[in-house]
């Protein structure tokens, strides 16, 4: 079915919020900082089992979205990606699809887009699957993955509400096995068994295949090409897909693996890449920093300091100014500080960077990475206009992986460390 992209990039570049570990609600508080950046579009889950945000279950799709109401009616927001899973999706039914699943799994998917679009006919949604490549894996169950995207489109089209599209989310453009360019043979992969053959509205890439490349400056061509490569094999059965019906499910850096200063560059070309390229929707992964979900994990547009107030990273910076209309490039205004291992002594840590002076105020925050996350504030700093000097608290867990944040009050600036990580003494 033919799509409109949209024509604001407040429309076109959202978050996710996803397990963000957010203080207060997990699901409206997230909400509340993608919309602070200024986005209008945000992707979260809405699963019948084990719902991530209220950690409870529900007796239908229509029901969990009945309980997600008060993000649903949110002005601020005009476009819901919404990861999907009813009770059988949970059972991976695809590797064992029969007509009665078929049946059930058709019911869930009219009655939720009859929902939806009866409810909020000024709002867009579009219902995804998580990493097909990642729900496949081992099964081979290609037939089945067919048939159950198929069966949701099918029954979201039937409901009759435009505002309510489907979408089917790869992952893999090249195997991991060997590395080969995935194809219909020896290197399967869900873009080319199964995209071509599903009537889903949109193909969703979560793309970190492609933007991991080590060489920074090769990830906007990279992208870029693995972008025309699932065009170029949807487009052997329906050939009047277009880049419009394209979607970056998810993008995202660590800190900790590139540096604050590189991810922000790397976002910047990912996200340009993208949009440039003509795709409808770029989702970044993710609005705040988590630490419950294992390693790594700064990838957070926010990050908490140690009274649990959002702070802004680079990256977060850096997509707010493009969503207030400003270019989409890296923050600039800052080096990224380092951390002098050398100076890591039995009482303080020193940073070296610059974007300060000796008379800003600037506080300084460790975050241990216990789970949760220790947030502690330095009880004395000292400074000059090249570093920060920062003794640990005494309540510090000894020898814990611990990050440091700066917080300059003067710029308004909150950044980490680069990255680096440290053992407390």
């Amino acid at each position: 079915m033919k799509v409109t992209r949209p024509a604001g990039i407040a429309d076109r570049l959202g978050a996710y919020n996803w397990n963000t570990a957010v203080p207060s609600n997990e699901l409206l508080g997230g909400a509340d900082l993608v919309a602070s950046l200024g986005s209008r579009t945000i992707r979260v889950v809405l699963k019948t089992t084990d719902d991530v945000y209220a950690k409870r279950a529900y007796a239908s799709l229509v029901d969990a979205a009945t309980h997600t109401a008060a993000l649903f009616a949110d002005p601020r927001f005009s476009t819901f990606l919404l990861t999907t899973y009813s009770d059988d999706d949970h059972a991976h039914a695809f590797t064992h699809w029969s007509p009665e699943l078929a049946v059930r799994e058709a019911r869930e998917f009219s009655a939720l887009a009859a929902y939806l679009g009866k409810s909020y006919p000024e709002k867009r949604f579009i219902l995804l699957n998580w990493e097909g490549d990642n729900e496949i894996a081992g099964s081979g169950a290609w037939d089945g993955m067919v048939d159950w995207m198929n069966t949701r489109a099918a029954a979201v089209r039937g409901a009759g509400y435009p505002n309510v599209r489907t979408g089917l989310e790869l992952n893999l453009l090249r195997t991991r096995e060997t590395g080969a360019s995935c194809d219909g043979g020896a290197a399967p992969c869900v873009v080319t068994k199964v995209a071509p053959r599903v009537d889903t509205d949109y193909y969703s890439y979560s793309s970190y295949q492609s933007i991991n490349v080590p060489d920074e400056g090769a990830l906007a061509s990279q992208l870029t090409d693995d972008l025309q490569a699932i065009l170029d094999h949807v487009r052997k059965v329906r050939p009047s897909v277009g880049p419009e019906n394209l979607i970056i499910g998810e993008c995202g850096f660590a800190r900790e693996s590139w540096g604050e200063c590189a991810t922000a560059r790397r976002a910047a070309a990912a996200v340009g890449a993208a949009l440039s390229f003509g795709v409808s929707y770029v989702v970044y992964w993710q609005i705040a920093d988590d630490m419950l979900r294992g390693k790594p994990d700064g990838f957070g547009a926010f990050r908490y300091d140690a009274a649990g107030t959002p702070q802004l990273t680079l990256v977060g910076r850096t997509l707010g100014a493009a969503l207030g209309g400003g270019e989409l490039r890296a923050a600039v205004g800052v080096t990224c500080p380092a951390v002098d291992t050398a100076a890591v002594s039995a009482g303080s840590v020193t940073v070296s960077g610059t974007g300060w002076r000796s008379s800003d105020a600037i506080t300084v925050h460790f975050e241990a990475e216990t789970k949760p996350p220790t947030h502690l504030q330095a009880p004395g700093v000292a400074r000059s206009d090249a570093t920060v000097t920062a003794a640990f608290p005494t309540t510090l867990p000894s020898g814990q992986a611990t990050r440091i944040y700066l917080t300059v009050a003067a710029g308004n600036m909150a950044v980490d460390s680069n990255g680096v990580v440290i053992a407390a003494p």
